[in-house]
């Protein structure tokens, strides 16, 4: 959905390039003089600026007249303009805390124009969404690139009122071609400041319930990444003695949030990177249990680049709960290689991804490609397989590997994308989707081959022929 939201407003070519960006959104807010805000997602790549902080200076020199609002390839920092900041009331005076984050000019003091974690949720919140009816039309464009690599479900992990409306729009104008399991954002740095209002939304999710939607899920960030030193990890960061990053709010909030949302029957997916982040979070998810006991609401932790398998192993003793793994990249990929091992060390990166510990244990492990924040053109599950069994980049076979180790099998692949899946949106839905078999819901895909029959090296340009949602095809090629 943010990438449907990123489609309605201005696309950045080349997300490598410093002048580019900023001559293209010079062009665009001329193009476009209606808009209040300009807007562009997954803007710029990590290193094209020096230390990952472009300045506002760039931006002020081509918009002034309205706030400029450009997230980064990990979505976890933004590049505003001084027209944005002043709307949000960010000055020199603004104090930072662990989450709440802003770059600051070295000579003027000033904050600079690169805003992190919390701190661009006070600048979004200030700026005009984008309007659902624009969202709508690029939301049903995406999907439909999903549909061609086979995928009849989708669980969100990302959720704005704007973006849940574009969806129902669609479904209820019989366009919407995929299930859809948004997660609504609470307290993270892509949504408003003011957790009342937004829990008012969260708490009236059956009003945007229809056949297709199902927003049912929380979305909760308990770290941030590496890259930003804010994942929080058991040992010290690279060259900095003491800091092991940050969780993003107390523990204490956390759990207490943790044990509302799902005494109200909804599940939470929590978003956590760090291994020390990931010990805690299995810590909370037992707590709830214990006080709320099975009643079967979903915990969900989420991208589990770095959990320990001691953690993955106590998480499976606990019911309804599930992991998904994430990005795409299970290899050593140069962009996000050159990202993660300064701050974390190469002894530390060759232990990304315990996934075969994760299965092993008994937990229920499905996979999502992180789109389009992880630098891969295109959600394809056949290319995430073949890393996933080789760990390798499926390009280059013979290439490094990453943590071989906890390689896995074609079978606990392809689990993972079908009823591990399904087991990550809980509430009975693997009962009625996920395999096929009598009495479930008639989703499924043709391939062009079998992919059991092939050396596992081809996997990755397996190819989608028919997908099928409810029995009718929404995708042929």
């Amino acid at each position: 959905m943010a990438a449907a939201s990123g489609r309605a407003n201005l696309r950045i070519s080349d997300p490598t390039d410093a002048s580019k960006i900023v001559a293209e959104v010079k062009a665009y807010a001329e193009a476009n003089p209606d808009l209040d805000v300009i807007r562009a997602d997954s803007c710029w790549n990590l290193g094209v600026f020096a230390d990952d902080s472009p300045h506002k200076s760039l931006l002020d020199d081509v918009v002034s007249d309205r706030p400029v609002y450009l997230t980064s390839q990990t979505g976890h920092s933004a590049w505003v303009n001084s027209t944005a900041l002043a709307m949000a009331g960010i000055d020199s005076e603004t104090p930072q805390t662990e989450s709440f984050l802003f770059d600051v000019d070295p000579v003027t003091g000033e904050p600079s124009g690169t805003v992190r974690e919390y701190a661009m949720g006070a600048v979004d919140q200030v700026l005009a969404p984008t309007p659902a009816v624009r969202v709508a039309p690029e939301l049903a464009s995406v999907l439909s690139d999903f549909n061609s690599y086979g995928f009849t479900g989708l669980k969100a992990a990302e959720g704005e009122r704007e973006w849940v409306e574009s969806a129902v729009l669609l479904d209820r104008q019989g366009e919407l071609t995929a299930r859809l399991f948004p997660s609504w954002h609470w307290n993270t740095h892509y949504s408003a400041t003011d957790i009342s209002t937004e829990e008012e939304t969260i708490l009236a999710w059956r009003d945007f319930k229809s056949h297709l939607v199902s927003p049912r899920h929380v979305k909760v960030f308990y770290d941030g990444a590496p890259d930003s030193y804010t994942a929080l990890m058991f040992d010290d960061y690279v060259g900095r003695p003491g800091d092991q990053g940050r969780s993003h709010l107390p523990r204490g909030d956390f759990l207490e949030a943790f044990l509302r949302f799902n005494k109200l029957g909804l599940g939470v997916i929590v978003h956590v990177i760090g291994d020390r982040g990931a010990s805690e979070v299995v810590d909370l998810f037992a707590e709830v249990r214990k006080r709320n006991g099975d009643n079967g609401a979903l915990l969900h932790l989420s991208h589990a680049w770095t959990t320990r398998p001691e953690d993955f192993a106590r998480l499976a003793q606990i019911s309804d709960t599930c992991a998904d793994f994430s990005p795409v990249l299970a290899y050593p990929a140069p962009e996000i290689r050159g990202s993660f091992v300064p701050p974390l060390g190469e002894d530390r990166y060759q232990r990304f991804f315990n996934v075969r510990s994760a299965i092993e244990s008994g937990v229920s492990v499905g996979f999502g490609s992180d789109w389009p924040a992880a630098l891969i053109p295109e959600p394809n599950a056949f290319h995430q397989m073949q890393s996933w069994i080789t760990r390798t980049d499926p390009h280059e076979p013979d290439g490094e590997t990453l943590n071989p180790d906890q390689a896995i099998t074609l079978e606990q692949a392809i689990r993972g994308f079908t009823m591990g899946g399904a087991a990550c949106l809980g509430f009975g839905w693997s009962d009625r989707i996920g395999s096929i078999q009598t009495g479930k819901q008639a989703d499924f895909i043709v391939l062009d081959r079998n992919i059991f029959d092939q050396p596992i090296h081809n996997l990755y340009k397996t190819e989608v022929e028919l997908t099928v949602l409810d029995g009718e095809p929404v995708h042929e090629a």
